[in-house]
């Protein structure tokens, strides 16, 4: 944007970067960033205005709340989702009070024609030049690279933002951690002392445990990166036969506790055997002849142990049964004619309604990971390929759903109940159905404290009414509690007095009839009966279905 202003010659008063700091020492972008700024001062031949909160990230970072029932711990790391700290606190106001003193002005920001949200957010006193000028992000990309201009990193990243930030996806942090090891050790000890996770699903320690995993299946070709701290080559060379043996001869066991020193006591409890803390730099426990590290991962060498161990950690609730095909009820769709788009619809609807379909089937069996999805949102590209980089950097951790080109495959589990199979067969046609035909879904996650009522209703919205369906609609409400027909209590309770009136009037009505007395009441009483009818099925005159899965 800076340089198609610059060349159609409008006028620039003043050019301004936000420099977010990590630490007090050291910034929050990557080091090829601040390279890149000073390459392009030099080609304008303008100074930038570097505008910075008086904090960095860091000490942010340690402040202790003031009050409320967090009153002395830290911030630590912000929310991924709703308010953060982070975003407020070291990007917007800094840039605010340094607006304000500026007087009355026009802020332009280089937002593309292809980025719609963020056009929306936009004030009357914010312009975006290369919206108007129908420039997208790949014709702006297009052009820096014929000048010699692009940001190196754009080369790395999709995306650029500091490198602490936790919206960020996988692949960015794979990367972080494989050339900005300095940086990544800089997270990892964040996130010692920080009581809230890196992101909702997973803590650094954890990310580390799944990077290192990563790389033991690839140490049997030579890798080589280049890194900036300053210029160095790092080699990853093949392990020779007697490391790969005893490598492969641990048995590891990753556990879902959410404070390790529960899986070090739970440990301790099954093999009769006191934890010992091994200190820096493991930071490890030792349990007999097992090791816990950070992340809550047992790794034994004993096959025995490791069993006992599996055991006894299973019981205790703190193994997750991995997925795999074994023991599931594989139901499969075509995925010919699905665009980008319609595939996001599919992962934002079953986001949206996993806590009842997980109710209804009576186990965790669906999982869409909320950064995932706030990825997919952030990503306005609908192009096939970003959503297949998204799917494949949370692949591990999506949870029920497998999508590929060829089809797209729901994973229940594994039931002869033929009920059952039709119920959840017609579940996945229609919500592959309904991402097809729908505009665009709301990804957010629905917790009903009625879930029959709000499950009926979403599967009479999504094509599961008439009698055809209805025993699929039972075999999907069974599991769940509430009232299929009636929304609240009071709702309930309103409907029980109509019930009672009714019965009153039609008994009344009987002995009317049977003395023979009052004719012209008797059709009074009765259509006193008939508006209690209509007025409780909805006024349709039609007989109510029997009670379905109440």
């Amino acid at each position: 944007m800076l340089l198609m202003m610059i060349e159609k010659g409008m006028p620039i008063d003043e050019i301004i970067y936000c420099n977010v700091m990590a630490t007090p020492y050291l910034g929050g972008d990557f080091p090829e960033m601040y390279a890149y700024i000073k390459k392009i001062e030099k080609h304008i031949g303008r100074k930038i205005t570097f505008v910075q909160a008086a904090l960095s990230f860091e000490e942010q970072f340690y402040t202790e709340y003031k009050r409320g029932e967090r009153a002395g711990q830290i911030y630590g790391f912000p929310f991924t989702t709703g308010f953060s700290w982070c975003n407020d606190r070291l990007k917007l106001k800094p840039l605010r009070q340094y607006q304000r003193g500026a007087g009355e002005h026009i802020t332009y920001l280089g937002i593309a024609a292809d980025e719609p949200k963020r056009l929306a957010k936009m004030d009357e006193y914010t312009r975006a030049p290369l919206a108007e000028w129908g420039i997208t992000e790949e014709m702006a990309r297009a052009y820096l690279e014929e000048r010699g201009l692009l940001n190196p990193l754009y080369r790395k990243f999709r995306r650029l933002g500091c490198w602490f930030c936790p919206k960020q996806c996988l692949d960015s942090l794979r990367r972080i951690r494989w050339e900005y090891p300095d940086l990544w050790r800089v997270m990892l000890q964040w996130q010692e002392d920080s009581r809230r996770a890196f992101r909702p699903e997973r803590n650094m320690f954890e990310l580390e445990e799944r990077f290192r995993r990563e790389d033991e299946k690839t140490a049997g070709k030579c890798r080589i990166a280049l890194t900036l701290h300053p210029f160095r080559v790092i080699n990853v060379v093949p392990k020779n036969k007697a490391q790969k043996e005893r490598r492969n001869s641990h048995m590891k066991i990753k556990t879902n506790a959410e404070n390790r020193k529960d899986v070090v006591k739970a440990a301790a409890e099954i093999l009769n055997t006191p934890s010992k803390y091994l200190g820096v730099p493991s930071c490890n426990f030792q349990v007999g002849n097992c090791i816990i590290d950070r992340a809550g991962t047992v790794e034994t060498e004993d096959e025995k142990t490791a069993e006992m161990l599996l055991t006894g950690l299973a019981e205790r609730g703190f193994v997750d049964s991995p997925e795999t095909d074994e023991n599931k009820l594989l139901v499969a769709l075509p995925a010919e004619g699905l665009t980008a788009l319609n595939m996001k619809n599919l992962i934002f609807l079953i986001h949206s309604r996993q806590y009842l379909i997980n109710q209804s089937i009576g186990e965790k069996t669906f999982c869409i990971p909320d950064s995932l999805v706030e990825e997919l949102e952030e990503n306005e590209s609908e192009t096939m390929e970003a959503v297949k980089d998204s799917l494949l950097a949370y692949a591990e951790e999506m949870r029920g759903l497998g999508i590929s080109e060829e089809k797209i495959t729901f994973r229940f589990p594994y039931t002869e109940d033929a009920v059952k199979v039709k119920a959840w067969t017609d579940l996945a046609t229609a919500m592959v159905k309904q991402a097809r035909e729908q505009k665009r879904i709301d990804p957010e996650e629905r917790i009903e404290e009625n879930e029959k009522y709000y499950m009926r209703i979403w599967l009479l919205r999504i094509g599961f009414g008439g009698k055809d369906m209805k025993d699929s609609r039972n075999a999907l409400m069974v599991n769940l509690k509430g009232h299929y027909a009636f929304r609240t209590q009071a709702d309930i309770d309103r409907a029980k007095v109509r019930t009672k009136q009714r019965a009153e009037a039609k008994k009344l009505a009987k002995q009317e009839a049977q003395e023979g007395e009052g004719g012209g009441e008797t059709a009074g009483i009765g259509e006193t009966v008939a508006e209690l009818f209509l007025e409780e099925t909805g006024g349709n005159g039609e007989k109510p279905e029997p009670t379905e899965a109440a």
